[in-house]
């Protein structure tokens, strides 16, 4: 199979740069289907539709491009999954105010009805003192004056007696312009570290159009006093297809 791949792209390369004869194309082995080659461009210049086989890069979409194929209706990341952004080295020493530390710019329509934003990170602080705080921001302007998500603004990451936790957030797009926590809404809980919560879910957040809009999510975090300071080692925003 290998072979056979290799020597389909080396006949796709003659063909396309006009300096050999046309060749047949080569057939994948028995029960296997051949994709065709990968093009990549940005997201404003995606086309309309693609064939099921055609696999696009987006180069503007996640941290290093994302891989993409054109569902029928929509475009989807393959496997329903991409990674948006994630944390090159810990950032350390955040006192008490409010401090971005992982961010990504989703361009306009990636972000589609139904989809979730999924941010996981590992979070330490540095003694018993103090509380730590996390906000989660939408908006245009990768700032903490953009829109913090219901539920997970100012939300209690730590109590002073804590120093080490890791949570994971799935905010889910209800329609372009609303946004909505999922999972538990209890302060201080994750989206699924707590089975069952007295607290009612989170109210749906009102953002700017994801249709129409690029737009910033941010992780911030902040400590409830002077004494004790944040540390974030680890962390990733992803973005979740149905």
């Amino acid at each position: 199979m290998m072979k056979r791949l290799v020597t389909w792209l080396l006949v796709a390369a003659i063909q396309a740069s006009g300096f050999g004869p046309a060749f047949a194309a080569i057939a994948p082995d028995s029960g296997k289907t051949l994709l065709g080659s990968v093009v990549s461009t940005t997201w404003a210049n995606r086309p309309t539709s693609a064939g099921a086989d055609q696999i696009y890069l987006f180069t503007d979409v996640g941290s290093s491009g994302t891989l993409m194929r054109y569902a029928g209706s929509r475009w989807r990341p393959l496997a329903g999954q991409a990674q948006l952004a994630a944390l090159g080295a810990a950032v350390t020493g955040i006192a008490n105010s409010e401090t971005i530390v992982l961010q990504a710019l989703i361009p306009a329509g990636v972000w589609q009805t139904s989809d979730s934003v999924r941010i996981w990170a590992t979070i330490n602080k540095s003694g018993t003192t103090d509380t730590g705080l996390l906000t989660v921001r939408i908006g245009t302007t990768g700032t903490t004056s953009d829109t913090a998500i219901t539920g997970l603004s100012s939300f209690l990451l730590f109590s002073a007696a804590n120093l080490s936790g890791g949570s994971t957030f799935d905010i889910r797009l209800n329609s372009a312009t609303s946004a909505q926590k999922v999972g538990s809404n209890l302060n201080g809980s994750a989206s699924y570290s707590t089975p069952n919560s007295a607290a009612a879910p989170a109210a749906a957040t009102t953002i700017t159009d994801a249709s129409a809009n690029a737009l910033y999510v941010s992780l911030s975090l902040a400590s409830g006093g002077a004494t004790n300071t944040l540390s974030i080692t680890s962390g990733q925003i992803q973005l979740i297809t149905p």
